[in-house]
Parts: C-alpha cells; sequence; structure tokens
C-alpha cells in the first residue's frame, strides 16, 4: 500500500489498517521530514520521527520533568550502554517505570497526531511478520487516535474531505468500533444520535444547533473513525431483507443446526488458560443461538436501562478481541465476533424505549408458539420476601436522609444513614448517600472515601459511586486517581454526563 496524502487521507489510511488487523510499519514522508508508525494486530505500537523536537528527552524537557543536564548525562549512558533512552533514564533513577510508559505514549500518540495536519506527503505501508517493538508495550487502538487527529485538522482540509454532503450516511453496527462510544465527546454523540440512515450530511448539518464547522468536523471524525458509513440503512441490527421475512422468527428461532467441531490451539504457545478462556468463549457462543436479548446480556427482564448498560460493558471486557491473547483470537476469533454483535443488538433495543417496547410486546405474542415463553424459559419468580421491621425502619431513614440532602444538612444525612448502614450495610444506595454526605465535611473524607470503596465492593459498577469518589479525589489533589475513575464511569455508562465532563476537563 502506497500513495499521496493529498489524494488519501491519513484517517482512511489508517482506519484501513486497524479493520485489517496488519502488522507493519507505515512509513509517511514530506520534504526533509519522516516519520513511522508501527502496526501491530491494527493497533498502533510505536511512532518514530526525524523531526529532533518530537524526540523523548526533548518532550521530557520542555515538560520540566528533565534538565539539561540530566538530559546529556544519559544520552552519554546510552550511547556507553548502546541502550534505549527511557531504560536509560529509569537505571539512573531519573524516572520510574510507570513514568515512562505514561511519557512514551504521550510522544507517540504526540507524534502520530502532528501527522493529522499534514496535507501532502508520501506514505508507503510495508507489511513485517513478526512482532514489532517488542520491549515497547503501547496499545494504541486506531478510532480513538483518528478521532483525535481529525479533531486537530485544519477546517478546509476537513471541508475537502468530506467531499460530497448531499450523501446519505448511516451508523456502523461494527462492534469494534461501538466499544469506543466512550471517546466521542458531546457534541460527537450528539451528531451521531442525528442520524437516522436517510438523511444527508446537509441534512445534519441543517438540523443541528451547532456551528457548520464543528458539525462537519464531528461527521467527518465520525466518518474517518468508523462510526458513519456512506449510504443508507435501517436502524435495525438484523439484516433488513430477513427482517422483511419474519421479524419475531428471526429473533427469536432457535437455531437447528449441527454444531462444528470447535478449532484448538494446542501447540506450545497455547496455555490451560488459553485453552479455559476459548471453552468459556464457545459456551458463549453456543448460548447465544437461542433465547433472548435479556438472555444474551445476562439479565433478569425487568433491568432497568443503567443495568443493560452495565451488562454490556462487562461482555465487551470479556469478549472484545483485543482482551484476549492472539493463540485465543486464533482459535475463536469468528466467535467473539459474533458474540459482540450480538450483545451491541441487545444493547442498542433494551436502551431505547420505544425499541424496547417493541421488542417485549413481539415477545409476549410469540409466547404461545414456544419461542420465546417466560415460563419454560425462565424458573417462575419468587414473591419477594416482605422487609423485617428493622430494614423497613433502615428504609425510612434513607428517605428522610434524602430529603435533608436536597436541603444539604449534611450534619442530619450522616446521622440518619450511619444508623441506616448498620441496620444494613449490604444496600449500595445507603453507602453511597452516606459517602457522599462526609465528603462534604474535609475532616470526614477519609470515612467517605471508605464508604464509597464499601459500595463500590458491593457494586463495582455503580457510576454514581465511581463518580463520587473521584470528586473526593479531585478535591484532595489526587487528579490522576480521580481521572482512573472517570474514566471507568465513562466505560460503563457513556451516556454519564458529568463522568465525561469532568474527565474532559482533566484530560485538558
Amino acid at each position: 500500500m502506497q500513495g499521496n496524502l493529498t489524494r488519501d487521507r491519513l484517517p482512511d489510511v489508517i482506519q484501513s489498517l486497524g479493520r485489517g488487523r496488519e502488522n507493519g510499519i507505515l512509513q509517511l514522508a514530506r520534504d526533509d521530514v519522516s516519520k513511522r508508525i508501527y502496526f501491530g494486530r491494527g493497533s498502533m505500537v510505536f511512532a518514530r520521527s526525524t523531526l529532533h523536537s518530537d524526540r523523548l528527552g526533548e518532550m521530557l524537557v520542555r515538560k520540566g520533568e528533565l534538565s539539561r543536564s540530566n538530559l546529556a548525562l544519559a544520552s552519554n549512558k546510552m550511547r556507553a550502554r548502546r541502550a534505549r533512552l527511557g531504560a536509560t533514564l529509569v537505571s539512573l533513577g531519573l524516572m520510574s517505570p510507570h513514568q515512562l510508559q505514561t511519557r512514551l505514549a504521550e510522544q507517540v500518540q504526540g507524534i502520530i497526531y502532528s501527522l493529522f495536519t499534514w496535507s501532502d506527503g508520501e506514505y508507503r505501508f510495508q507489511p513485517e511478520s513478526g512482532a514489532l517493538e517488542p520491549d515497547v508495550p503501547l496499545d494504541l487502538p486506531t478510532v480513538p487516535i483518528i478521532l483525535e487527529g481529525t479533531r486537530r485538522m485544519e477546517h478546509a482540509v476537513v471541508r475537502s474531505a468530506l467531499g460530497d454532503v448531499g450523501r446519505v450516511v448511516s451508523y456502523t453496527k461494527d462492534p469494534r468500533v461501538i466499544t469506543h462510544y466512550a471517546n466521542l465527546t458531546p457534541q460527537e454523540g450528539f451528531v451521531l444520535s442525528r442520524v437516522d440512515g436517510a438523511s444527508s450530511l446537509s441534512d445534519i448539518v441543517s438540523i443541528s444547533p451547532l456551528a457548520e464547522v464543528e458539525t462537519l468536523r464531528c461527521l467527518y471524525g465520525l466518518l474517518a473513525s468508523g462510526f458513519l458509513e456512506i449510504g443508507s440503512k435501517s436502524r435495525e441490527v438484523a439484516p433488513s431483507e430477513n427482517r422483511r421475512k419474519d421479524p419475531i422468527e428471526i429473533f427469536h428461532r432457535p437455531v437447528a443446526t449441527t454444531p462444528a467441531k470447535p478449532k484448538r490451539v494446542d501447540g506450545p504457545s497455547a496455555t490451560n488458560e488459553d485453552l479455559r478462556t476459548q471453552e468459556d468463549i464457545e459456551a458463549k457462543h453456543r448460548s447465544i443461538s437461542s433465547g433472548t436479548y435479556f438472555d444474551w446480556l445476562e439479565l433478569r427482564r425487568t433491568a432497568e436501562t443503567k443495568e443493560v448498560k452495565k451488562a454490556f460493558a462487562v461482555m465487551v471486557m470479556k469478549y472484545h478481541p483485543d482482551r484476549h491473547r492472539p493463540t485465543v483470537v486464533e482459535a475463536v476469533g469468528s466467535k467473539l465476533e459474533t458474540i459482540l454483535t450480538k450483545v451491541t443488538q441487545a444493547h442498542e433495543t433494551l436502551c431505547d424505549p420505544q425499541a424496547r417496547r417493541r421488542y417485549e410486546n413481539s415477545m409476549r405474542s410469540e409466547a404461545p408458539k414456544g419461542d420465546v415463553d417466560a415460563k419454560s424459559a425462565t424458573p417462575p419468580k419468587l414473591a419477594p420476601k416482605p422487609p423485617t421491621p428493622s430494614e423497613d425502619m433502615a428504609e425510612r431513614y434513607y428517605r428522610e436522609a434524602k430529603r435533608f440532602f436536597a436541603q444539604k444538612d449534611y450534619h442530619e444525612v450522616v446521622k440518619l444513614m450511619e444508623e441506616a448502614v448498620r441496620i444494613d450495610p449490604s444496600k449500595v444506595r445507603y453507602q453511597c448517600l452516606l459517602a457522599q454526605s462526609l465528603s462534604h465535611n474535609p475532616k470526614w473524607r477519609k470515612n467517605a472515601e471508605e464508604c464509597f470503596k464499601t459500595a463500590l465492593g458491593l457494586d463495582p459498577f455503580d457510576t454514581e459511586c465511581l463518580v463520587g469518589l473521584a470528586e473526593l479525589y479531585e478535591a484532595v489533589g489526587l487528579t490522576r486517581r480521580a481521572q482512573s475513575l472517570y474514566a471507568e464511569a465513562v466505560e460503563i455508562d457513556p451516556g454519564n454526563a458529568i463522568s465525561r465532563m469532568k474527565l474532559g476537563a482533566l484530560e485538558s
């Protein structure tokens, strides 16, 4: 693959390499400057530049993290030992391994982002069969990089790259792209929500309250990263031809096929853990050949939208190909893709109130046929156990405490919730409200942290607790911890506006 950046835009080149899960080196040159991006299985693992200002040592000096004298000392040691600068800085005690990893990632991303400002130049991709830069364990997925890179491009280049704005766009169903929703800005998320598979680029610009420049940039970023595709498409996940035949049958009919013998990788590179992981993936793949969307996400049918989003996040973290070793992906990669497609389909439907209502109605209408018979598919539900007098009292304390919390009378809230937690410490919302109230008093912050951690121990996917603990850490200056927790909350619930805003503020 080779060409000219005047004709072929860099985001398109990177997206193509990412989708093809390519291994190799993308070489780019303009005038007397040459830069390289190293790809491993479609992700960017390293980058190099001939520019002096792009070097790691120069970046550290600019950031004030390394003096010129220490850089000269490390450079002399590096040449004498024939080692890398990063390893030399660690050996001299000038940086910790964690600091080095963080700064290397910043350096690599800086080199890559700078290429998005190039409007001309030559490129050539050189495939490689072996591992690239094995001593630099970076893993930068293409989708977030393209999104950020397009935000740095000049408007004239963006407008030219978009081409005919009369073309209809639709959004992708590729689960490998959908898993990166958390990387969208609120503006990009809004523009994406305006896409219906029938409107053109110019239609979306006309209905967007954002400025035309900003809307066009968002559209280009979404197209370049793969969130949008050119061409009309229904929002339904199942193929339109099959949907016209029999929607209910397509969604719920068990597939009566003889399962193929699973392909196994039993060579020396496969570990016992790989085989166990493979068996779990195969079992999940078999389970989604029938059942309901709730079954696919392993949820009860009364699950709320928040629970659906949590379940989807768990599935993505567990079954995304990038989270498994190459030996596992080689054996069951197609099954992982199928699982992600299925759970994405379930997630999109169950998070859309109207689509969920239609789906549940179809389940009820199909129940007599036996395809989605609630009586046979799930065990009978037991009547809820009535609360004990003490549990009832704890709930009354909680309701009263919520009233005081709204009035910002945190002292009263603490008194009430300490009693509620004593009665029933298993309630996440009790622990969370107590922690939120304690965090408003600087003297009680340690206790607040313990309560937040207790609540997250009961439910690690509770975004309210994650945000509360992040805000506590941010208040005392522990910004790295806060940023990590905000990012976790966004990953679990991409629609959480507070966590997205807070994370964006810290990252900037």
